[in-house]
């Protein structure tokens, strides 16, 4: 993935909308609830279909046992 960042959108009503990229699943969640914990909101959420993607790290390295 690419650059993680999140945008937050305000409208005239007071409502926000925050919406993440370069971060999926409960990565995005962390996010937003590091940037929202001071705010003492209720809300819904959306996720999106980032949200489901698993992200997957590790060593492709394969040693034989028997070297």
């Amino acid at each position: 993935m690419g650059e993680k960042k999140i945008i937050v959108n305000i409208n005239e009503n007071g409502d926000i909308n925050a919406e993440t990229f370069g971060m999926a699943g409960l990565e995005c969640i962390d996010a937003l609830d590091k940037l929202m914990k001071d705010l003492a909101l209720r809300g819904s959420r959306k996720k999106k279909p980032g949200f489901y993607e698993q992200k997957i790290t590790g060593n492709n390295t394969i040693t034989n046992k028997n070297d």
